[in-house]
């Protein structure tokens, strides 16, 4: 490679600066060029590989029946990932910082995590990740769990409002009728005998 550079006038002291530099230009310039060739070659490298692979892609989690859960129930906790994963973990995030771990059987994609009989301690926030490669993935978007009375919760407290108003009724009647009893019993006066005609 050769450069052509032009100095000026000979006998000035920028003249002999800029021999020297012209002299370490064609000593270090091929050197340099080299130098910064590879590293472009090896950004566009990482840069195609990066784009190619990427990082795993986010898990994807629903609840079924769904994420309103009655007091009580079950419920099933489902996280889909790409095939080849080597683990699958259920976060509890909220409240408590939790995890459960799930290892795949063959080609498995959809993984079942289950909760049996909903307490306060299983709602709160989840999210799933998987590990592949070596690498964890991205988190999966935010499932909160909300848990609700259940019907028969509510039938069974119906009932008793139920039950409870009844009772007061009867006892307020029979404190009614009670009362309306003794004030026919009771004389409106004192007795008065007959007077006798003399």
């Amino acid at each position: 490679m050769s450069f052509s550079w032009v100095c000026p006038t000979v006998g000035t002291v920028s003249s002999v600066l800029c021999s020297v530099y012209v002299e370490i230009l064609h000593e270090a310039l091929p050197w340099a060029l080299e130098l910064l060739f590879l590293d472009l070659v090896v950004f566009l490298m990482d840069q195609s590989i990066w784009a190619q692979y990427g990082p795993p892609p986010q898990p994807y989690i629903w609840a079924v029946p769904g994420a309103l859960i009655p007091t009580g129930s079950d419920v099933s906790i489902f996280c889909r990932t790409p095939p080849g994963v080597t683990t699958v973990r259920l976060y509890h995030y909220e409240p408590y910082g939790r995890w459960f771990d799930h290892t795949p059987e063959g080609a498995q994609e959809v993984f079942e995590f289950s909760l049996q009989r909903m307490t306060h301690e299983n709602v709160g926030v989840y999210y799933c990740e998987y590990r592949k490669g070596g690498e964890w993935s991205q988190k999966s978007d935010l499932l909160n769990l909300v848990m609700t009375v259940s019907s028969a919760s509510n039938y069974i407290l119906d009932n008793r409002v139920r039950h409870i108003m009844a009772i007061f009724i009867v006892l307020t009647l029979g404190v009614l009728l009670l009362d309306a009893w003794k004030s026919r019993r009771e004389p409106m006066g004192p007795l008065q005998s007959p007077k006798m005609r003399t």
